[in-house]
Formats: structure tokens, sequence, C-alpha cells
């Protein structure tokens, strides 16, 4: 076995999805604001409650900023992919179904009231770590590679480029992937503060708060 699998940069490619923060109105409520921006971009779902908080942006353009985050967020796992045979229109369709799957099981709870400290509003949110990166680890690192090398010393399974070789492993790969992410289990909550901040009269959460707890909910 010439190339050995490990696994792709999942949390920083989903993390990916989570960087772009919606812009609130003037007078939007810090609580909801850091709520519709987490449903958001967890499900990509454009509810009633999104759209007065969104400053104006239509139903179109979230849809729109969505698209583009979860493109985001399958450029940087193709590229860790390292197989330029899944770049193709039909492996990145497998990527997306399962980078939008993941950031669905994203667990958390945003707390009902804030704070105001110097014209910042605090939030605070109880994020729960999936295990999956670690259990996924677990098997790529044990079960999945050790079953390959044996199927390759035993010649049940033969192959004529590295390039074939890379593209069956992940197809199985994300195969797994897809299933064992519905079974992900939880760690114990943490909590965070997301910062709310004015910005030329609009209020809208600290991208890199966003971030940080996005990474944490992950598991990175």
């Amino acid at each position: 076995m010439k190339k050995r699998m490990k696994l792709p940069a999942l949390a920083a490619a989903l993390a990916v999805v989570f960087t772009m923060s919606l812009a609130g109105c003037s007078n939007a409520d810090p609580v909801g604001l850091v709520k519709a921006n987490l449903d958001y971009l967890c499900t990509g779902e454009i509810t009633d409650e999104l759209l007065e908080q969104a400053n104006g942006q239509s139903e179109a353009d979230l849809k729109a900023l969505y698209k583009a985050d979860v493109g985001e967020a399958v450029n940087e796992l193709v590229d860790a992919l390292d197989c330029e045979a899944y770049a193709t229109e039909e492996k990145r369709a497998v990527v997306e179904a399962f980078v939008k799957k993941a950031i669905s099981k994203a667990k958390y709870e945003v707390g009902e009231e804030y704070t105001e400290e110097d014209g910042v509003y605090h939030v605070k949110v109880t994020v729960y770590p999936m295990d999956f990166l670690q259990t996924a680890n677990d098997y790529v690192e044990g079960e999945f590679t050790q079953a390959w090398e044996a199927k390759i010393l035993d010649g049940s399974y033969t192959y004529t480029t590295d390039e074939q070789l890379m593209v069956d492993m992940y197809d199985e790969l994300f195969a797994y992937f897809m299933e064992s992410i519905d079974q992900t289990g939880y760690l114990d909550g943490v909590e965070m503060d997301v910062a709310v901040e004015e910005k030329d009269g609009v209020l809208s959460p600290n991208e890199d708060d966003l971030a940080a707890a996005i990474a944490a909910m992950i598991g990175e």
C-alpha cells in the first residue's frame, strides 16, 4: 500500500462554513441575532425570523451566502484529500452531501439573556462537541487502514494506479462518514461567549467568536 490513508482536515474544512456571519438591523436583539446566525449556518433554513434579523438581505441573498460557504468548505476538504479524481463534479457532490449533513448535527443552546459592557453585547452559547472526529480518526487509523492493507496483501483487491486506490478508499470512507455521523455522540457542554458589536449602525456577531464556537461544536 503505497499511500497510507490519513483523516482529512475535517474540522478545519467544516468550520469554514461558519465563518460568515449575518448583519442584523440596528435594533436587532443580540440573542436573536446570534441564534439566527447559528441556526442558518447549521441548516441553511431561511425563516421569517431570520429575514427580520438580516438587515434587508433577501431570501435569494441568504441562499447564495449559504451555498458559497458550503462550497468553500467543500473546496477545503477536497484540497485536503489530495486526490485529483475527487475534484470532479460527481465526487464533489459526495463531499458536499457529507459537509451539509455534518454541520446539521451541530448541537448548541443560546442563552436567553445577554449582558452589555462598553457598548458590546455578550451572549452565552453552550456548545456540545461532537465525538465524531475522534471516532472517525480511530477508525481510519485502525480498522479501516488495516482492512485495506489486508485486501491488497491477500490479492482480494487489485489496482493499477495510486489514484484508483485513493478513489476507492475515499468512496468507502465517505460512505462510512455518512452513516456514522448519524450516530455521533456529544461531550459535556462548554459555555462560550459570542460578542455582538455595532458597526456603522448595524449589530453583527463577532466572527472570531462564532468561528471558535463552531470549531468547539465540531470537536476541533
